[in-house]
């Protein structure tokens, strides 16, 4: 993956995962104001969209490693906090389509009209025009109802605003989620990078002291393919045997494995265990 790609998902990662907090934060504010706790309910929220994002990426990390048992649950997880954060999303999407449609002209129009009648039928009552306050309020009833089904000045949104918000937040979640597992994705494979030279590979464990370099007689893509398995082996993502090999890289030469087994073992690195290797 090139640099421009990278930047580019870690930009809708950022600003995918800012609007979802945003939303979800909005919502559980306005929730706990009603509670008198709008900012711990806000804290809370934005707890939340955290955990998301990092039970999301170690998710793909785990599936990498081919931890399936451990992924499934984090994905599971991960699955129950979309949800939460796509209701999140979605009322507080709601509360902004009313709050637009508040400040039509129409709206405004029709609610300062019902104001000014009601203050007429307050006045009407104390001064004993019991009547004409009763037509005042078959007034106000009908424009109530005239503001309540006032359409939007969009048609497209009046008529699916339901559907295009819960839409737009659960296309927003998957966004956010899938972003941040490929960033995780990236991050991963560059750190099993390994440096190497032309005809030399040499191997650092930490725990090994000072272990001596040892040469690969490998050439080409296989001694590239060697690298990439030892450090691995080190890393303890992959067993160090022929069926642990094969299993995490397909279509490897058995000459190639062999290979890379005897040298790791040769600088101390693996001893033997029963039929194959183990880490020393």
């Amino acid at each position: 993956m090139n640099n421009n790609t990278s930047y580019g998902l870690i930009t809708l990662s950022i600003a995918s995962c800012g609007v979802s907090a945003y939303l979800t934060a909005s919502f559980l504010f306005g929730l706990g104001s009603s509670m008198g706790m709008a900012w711990p309910m806000a804290v809370v929220g934005l707890c939340l969209e955290g955990g998301k994002l990092i039970f999301s990426s170690e998710a793909a990390r785990k599936h990498k490693t081919g931890n399936h048992f451990k992924a499934f649950s984090l994905v599971s997880i991960t699955a129950v906090l979309m949800a939460i954060s796509v209701a999140g999303s979605v009322s507080a999407l709601e509360s902004g389509m009313n709050a637009s449609k508040q400040q039509t002209t129409a709206y405004v129009g029709l609610h300062d009209q019902i104001e000014r009648l009601e203050i007429s039928i307050n006045s009407d009552l104390n001064n004993g025009y019991r009547s004409r306050a009763l037509n005042t309020e078959n007034r106000v009833s009908i424009l109530r109802d005239e503001l309540a089904a006032l359409p939007g000045e969009n048609n497209l949104i009046n008529q699916h605003g339901e559907n295009i918000i819960l839409i737009v937040a659960m296309a927003l979640e998957f966004v956010s989620v899938l972003a941040v597992a490929m960033c995780s994705n990236t991050r991963t494979h560059s750190q099993n990078t390994v440096t190497h030279s032309s005809e030399h590979i040499i191997i650092t464990p930490s725990d090994q002291g000072n272990m001596p370099p040892q040469i690969n007689t490998l050439s080409g893509p296989a001694r590239d393919t060697a690298t990439h398995i030892k450090a691995e082996i080190l890393a303890g993502n992959v067993k160090p045997s022929h069926r642990g090999i094969m299993a995490a890289f397909t279509g490897v030469g058995r000459e190639v494995i062999s290979n890379t087994l005897s040298e790791l073992a040769a600088g101390g690195v693996l001893k033997p265990y029963r039929n194959g290797y183990a880490l020393a």
